[in-house]
């Protein structure tokens, strides 16, 4: 393509897409324009977007994804200007993202997440500003008095911005008025949501000191237990942080997502310590209370708990444990690992209680079954069949169909003869096309 097509063909663009004009528009701006001049062009440029966009009151799906592309150019500019040290002309950008974009998310679907991208991007490139050594007296000013603006306008709050904003100002906070305005705000907004705020704010006005002894006082609260927890680890005050942990544990025995935690912290205290007694205890919590399901790195306390023991003592052990689980899924899983086959046999063979809501379908463990094969060929022949008949006897059509026939496929490739299943099927239910259709386009 030669410059005066590729010319023409901009051009055109300009010419007959708004949406491509405002991209070329910003690409090509100057970078000695003022920080006045480069606000009024972006907020200019995104209001221009909302207006072609927003049909009947509302910004849909397409609509809010091209919007969100272009305020995320919007804000890449933004951190570029930042990368320059033109903190005043970054500024600028950021704050006509965040002054047009925090109002629209009322009313536009936002579910693929690119419409806010370049407001968590414009948000992230003032903290930086905001965190600079070269940002200068005034600009600080600006900032403060903007974001101060920014929170107590209640309408900015209710998606989680109003921790950023509280965050730059006390970034850009320098003196006790400020201070106490921040202090002031935070016990109105409510100390528990804004905690870790509070507690930046004393440490910087009042020091280390203060700020350790504000998290001692309220460590109650789970953040600043955690805080306390890593001070104590990083002095290798080991049993400071057990005892810290313990308490957090009985504090929190409500809060089962807690608990679990401070658990895995004494899991890292008996790691780093080679305490043997709190290793065993800890890696038995947490293996017998999560479950494969839910937490697959569960498997990981199984591997700690065995290694602790020898063959003999493991033998003994094992059994204990395994009546304190209830899961199937991780029974089947031990019964797996510990080459159980008789019980792990009866386990999948075993009819579910959500069978008939779907919950089972035909889900078979592929690896379960491969090492139940050799033994058990017969059986789980004979189970295929069955769990096949429940299955369609419940749900019928092409896409239930489709799904028997890959699961005969999975058992085939197992080393599994399907054969006698596949005739069983034709004979018994012959007034079911789409089911003899399926098999006669899989198994012909």
């Amino acid at each position: 393509m030669s410059i005066q097509e590729l010319r023409d063909l901009v051009l055109f663009g300009i010419k007959n897409d708004a949406s491509f004009k405002s991209l070329v528009e910003s690409k090509l701006r100057p970078k000695n324009e003022s920080a006045d001049e480069i606000y009024k062009f972006y907020k200019a440029q995104i209001q221009k977007l909302f207006k072609l966009y927003k049909k009947q009151g509302f910004i849909n799906y397409s609509a809010s994804n091209k919007i969100g592309s272009h305020v995320l150019e919007y804000s890449d500019k933004a951190n570029m200007f930042f990368q320059d040290h033109l903190l005043g002309q970054s500024f600028a950008i950021c704050k006509a993202i965040i002054d047009t974009m925090i109002k629209p998310l009322y009313y536009t679907d936002t579910s693929s997440g690119i419409f806010y991208q370049g407001l968590d991007n414009a948000l992230q490139t003032a903290a930086d500003i905001a965190s600079s050594k070269k940002l200068k007296p005034r600009l600080r000013k600006e900032i403060y008095t903007y974001f101060l603006k920014l929170f107590k306008n209640q309408n900015n709050h209710g998606w989680g911005y109003e921790v950023d904003f509280l965050n730059i100002l006390i970034h850009t906070s320098e003196n006790n008025k400020e201070k106490e305005q921040l202090e002031k705000l935070i016990f109105e907004g409510g100390i528990d949501k804004y905690v870790m705020q509070l507690y930046s704010l004393i440490k910087k006005f009042h020091g280390n000191e203060a700020a350790r002894d504000f998290v001692i006082e309220h460590k109650t609260l789970p953040e600043f237990r955690e805080i306390l927890y890593n001070e104590l680890i990083e002095k290798r005050d080991y049993e400071a942080a057990k005892a810290c942990m313990y308490e957090g544990i009985e504090v929190n025995k409500e809060y089962s997502g807690l608990v679990i935690k401070w658990v895995r912290n004494l899991l890292e205290i008996a790691e780093q310590t080679n305490d043997r007694d709190l290793k065993i205890r800890m890696s038995k919590t947490l293996f017998v209370n999560l479950g494969f399901r839910e937490f697959q790195e569960n498997i990981d306390y199984y591997e700690i708990l065995k290694s602790e023991f020898t063959k003999d003592e493991w033998e003994t052990e094992l059994p204990q444990i395994m009546e304190h689980i209830s899961d199937k899924n991780t029974l089947q899983e031990i019964y797996f690992r510990e080459n159980l086959l008789d019980p792990l046999y009866k386990s999948i063979a075993s009819k579910t209680n959500d069978y008939y809501f779907g919950g089972n379908h035909l889900n078979f463990n592929s690896t379960y079954i491969e090492a139940l094969m050799p033994t058990y060929t017969t059986e789980i022949q004979k189970l295929l069949q069955d769990r096949i008949v429940e299955y369609i006897d419940i749900y019928k059509g092409k896409s239930y169909y489709k799904e028997v026939c890959t699961t005969l496929i999975m058992f085939k490739k197992m080393g599994m003869d399907i054969s006698s299943i596949i005739s069983y099927l034709k004979e018994n239910y012959n007034r079911r096309p789409s089911l003899q259709a399926r098999l006669d386009e899989y198994f012909a």
